[in-house]
């Protein structure tokens, strides 16, 4: 599972009001021990409450285009 995906169920559960603790308990019991630290969770939960960072979100770089513009010039 990929750490952004488990960011998402942090903040799920910070926003139905879980503990940090409580929240990498049952992630890891769910996907396998040592998927998210305490610790970790915990400082996710810091940067909720401060609406700092909820989630940072990856731009994707645009994909250059496979068509040629001047194919289409003589339409």
């Amino acid at each position: 599972m990929q750490r952004k995906q488990i960011r998402w169920i942090s903040l799920y559960d910070f926003s139905i009001g879980l503990k940090a603790a409580g929240t990498a308990c049952n992630i890891n019991l769910a996907f396998s021990r040592g998927t998210v630290k305490k610790r970790t969770d915990q400082h996710w939960y810091q940067n909720f409450r401060k609406e700092d960072d909820i989630l940072e979100y990856e731009e994707c770089p645009e994909r250059p285009s496979v068509i040629d513009a001047e194919h289409f010039d003589h339409y």
